[in-house]
């Protein structure tokens, strides 16, 4: 069977995860607000980061706003062949934080 959040179309928004400045708040908020649970994913050394999940699956993340940043939302797009490059995102205006 095929996992669901794998099926998306091409340039179809596939995951959103929000930098916060109180990480724990926006659990409890967003948990209370769509019934997700959190798995703590935080890599070695990086900013705090949850994987939130709705029966078992991931649908969004949060993490920690870093270097003191406001606040965001980020969608990432189901990516087509046409976008495999960073310089494919810069041309479309979005911003790249991190690159492959």
């Amino acid at each position: 069977m095929t996992n669901p959040r794998e099926t998306y179309p091409a340039g179809v928004s596939c995951f959103i995860d929000t930098e916060r400045t109180d990480v724990d708040a926006a659990m409890t908020f967003y948990g209370g607000l769509f019934g997700w649970s959190y798995k703590e994913v935080t890599p070695s050394g990086a900013p705090r980061f949850a994987l939130a999940q709705l029966q078992g699956l991931d649908v969004a993340g949060i993490g920690a706003a870093s270097n003191g940043a406001p606040a965001a939302w980020n969608t990432s797009l189901m990516p087509t062949p046409q976008w495999s490059n960073s310089s494919r995102a810069s041309f479309m205006s979005e911003t790249t934080r991190y690159s492959p």
